[in-house]
């Protein structure tokens, strides 16, 4: 499976110096993150400016595909416009 490369939009966390990288599938933002407590991985994906989703997972693997999951899900929602070139 080949690894998802980070949208160009990484920014440095202004309080702890920490890079905040989203990966961009199907032109929606999502993150993943490991967590210490509970253990596993946290995703969020950002559909609209103040519409998120999360989750929490395993592995950096299945939180990648959750969060590939809530995409599709959110895009496949009767009567919202696709974008894309042929809609355009």
């Amino acid at each position: 499976m080949r690894r998802p490369t980070p949208a160009p939009s990484c920014k440095a966390a202004p309080v702890t110096g920490r890079r905040r990288c989203f990966m961009e599938y199907k032109g929606n933002q999502y993150r993943v993150r490991q967590m210490a407590n509970p253990p596993g991985w946290e995703w969020v994906v950002h559909l609209d400016a103040d519409k998120t989703k999360t989750g929490l997972s395993y592995s950096r693997e299945s939180a990648i595909f959750n969060a590939k999951c809530a995409i599709e899900r959110a895009l496949d929602v009767p009567g919202r416009e696709a974008a894309g070139p042929e809609n355009g």
